[in-house]
């Protein structure tokens, strides 16, 4: 028998590679220095990458993992992000650099910024397990090395196992399409991407054809991000809109998601409602459909003009998910005729939280009030509620008004996750609320509240009797944000409103 350290460093790196689990490398690496000194360095926290394209001092990152082609198979994630968005990562990426192996051997790198871009055009070349890119930093005709940075998405090309593309290149160019890799539309499961224009014109390349007119049947999570204008007067938005729902054909998406700003989509969703009905039947297994950003997509009732699907029902018995931004209000009357809604993210008031009881299936609730006896409504309405995310439209209410809208809580007696309520107030006041909170609803687990000035969750500690002990603040998923969206199955995060706040993401069912 061939005793592990009998074994090359080449064969040693290649077991090691086929090790994905961190907590089984580090158990790993305690065996010797050997196997620790090729671990630590490469291993542990080689899978994501989040940089900026333009932070030179990653160059010496990159190098190596041009030198040692084995970093670059271990990477699923890469992530170029805006300046603006770099804070909640450079930890990270401090971190990894830390634990990269230096090299005395090493020859002086190129740190300009055409040498830095080729370098990292090089990595991604080899990064042949690559499951996720995302790109979130504007493009212009003043950008470096333009041309090496176009090239970084030409090296996608080489990334076969591409499953997640997110990219946003800003509006500063209104005609720029991105030359992203067409073949990887076949195996894509999760898009995100803001496009400048859809008329024939500038979605002539390969990619944008294959997106508009080929049957995609991986795709399950879409957000399309596209801007109020036009660059070309044949060509309005509203046509172009028009043509997206005639010639779209994703069968298996689940999540949809289209981000507009301005004044042109509704249009569309108004005066051709037979292209909606028909990019909807389309689309049978769509669960989440969303709206954000453009305030004539709904009538003059408030509500989304589904009234076409009262005729057809059956084209959406898999919806579950609705979302309009909080100052707008869903028809959802309408809705729950025509499919088994269990989210809804709306604002309501005395006109039309009524509506809402026609929703019996409703688990998971998003809403903005400003009374309690609106609250209180709704608590009658929907006992079984189990997540419920709460914002007061006044703002740093007291401290006795917070408890009586805790009060008004009472009769959920499935509600495990409360968001929001608690943080409206801003002083310290979190064990306070939080006891009066888990004596009112027993079944609560989980709330959040503000915490050393930052939103966070906290778990609710109870003795054997189920009795209130304190609170331990909990982080809820490592690949997202602290907020009340990681909560609810199907449902497309956007900070802001969607590129143009920021933040994209999904959390699956």
């Amino acid at each position: 028998m061939v005793h592990i350290m009998e074994l090359s460093t080449e064969l040693l790196e290649c077991i090691i590679s086929a090790i994905l689990d961190p907590k089984d490398l580090f158990n790993l690496a305690l065996v010797c220095k050997i196997l620790h000194d090729l671990i630590i360095p490469h291993q542990l926290y080689f899978r994501e990458i989040a940089t900026k394209w333009d932070d030179y001092s990653d160059v010496a990152l990159w190098n190596t993992i041009n030198k040692r082609p084995i970093l670059a198979h271990h990477i699923q994630t890469l992530q170029f992000m805006q300046p603006s968005s770099y804070d909640h990562v450079a930890l990270r990426l401090a971190e990894l650099r830390a634990r990269v192996l230096e090299d005395p051997e090493r020859t002086e790198v190129d740190s300009s910024p055409q040498g830095a871009l080729e370098t990292i055009l090089q990595s991604i070349s080899k990064m042949v397990h690559l499951r996720a890119f995302s790109w979130h930093s504007r493009i212009t005709e003043e950008s470096a090395s333009r041309s090496c940075i176009l090239g970084i998405f030409d090296g996608l090309d080489k990334c076969l196992n591409l499953t997640s593309l997110a990219v946003n290149i800003g509006y500063m160019e209104k005609h720029f399409m991105l030359p992203l890799p067409a073949q990887q539309l076949s195996f894509l499961t999760t898009l995100a991407l803001a496009v400048p224009c859809l008329c024939e014109l500038c979605a002539s390349t390969s990619f944008y054809q294959k997106l508009l007119f080929a049957l995609l049947e991986t795709l399950q999570d879409v957000q399309i991000d596209f801007p109020s204008f036009s660059v070309h007067k044949e060509f309005p938005v509203s046509r172009q809109w028009n043509e997206f729902y005639k010639t779209v054909n994703w069968p298996n998406v689940r999540r949809l998601t289209l981000n507009h700003h301005g004044n042109n989509l509704g249009t569309s969703l108004h005066g051709s409602n037979s292209l909606l009905e028909t990019f909807i039947a389309r689309h049978p297994l769509m669960e989440s459909f969303a709206y954000l950003g453009d305030t004539s997509y709904f009538n003059d009732d408030g509500g989304l003009d589904f009234s076409f699907a009262l005729e057809h029902p059956s084209k959406l018995h898999n919806l579950k998910y609705v979302f309009s931004e909080n100052n707008r209000r869903l028809n959802d009357k309408k809705l729950a005729r025509v499919c088994d809604l269990q989210f809804v993210n709306t604002s309501f008031y005395n006109e039309n939280v009524e509506s809402l009881g026609s929703l019996p299936n409703l688990r998971f609730c998003s809403l903005t009030t400003r009374a309690q006896k609106f609250l209180a409504r709704f608590v009658q309405l929907f006992p079984g509620v189990e997540k419920l995310n709460i914002t007061l439209v006044k703002k740093n209410p007291g401290i006795s008004e917070i408890s009586n809208y805790i009060a008004n809580l009472e009769g959920l007696n499935k509600l495990t996750h409360l968001g929001g309520l608690l943080c409206s107030h801003t002083y310290d006041e979190n064990n306070r609320f939080l006891k009066i909170a888990a004596e009112t609803v027993p079944s609560l687990t989980h709330v959040q509240v503000y915490h050393s000035h930052h939103k966070v969750w906290a778990l609710v500690g109870r003795n054997a009797e189920g009795e209130y002990t304190g609170y331990e603040v909990v982080k809820l998923n490592n690949d997202g944000p602290p907020d009340w969206g990681l909560f609810f199955f199907g449902i497309p995060y956007t900070s802001g409103k969607g590129f143009a706040g920021g933040g994209y993401s999904w959390y699956g069912l």
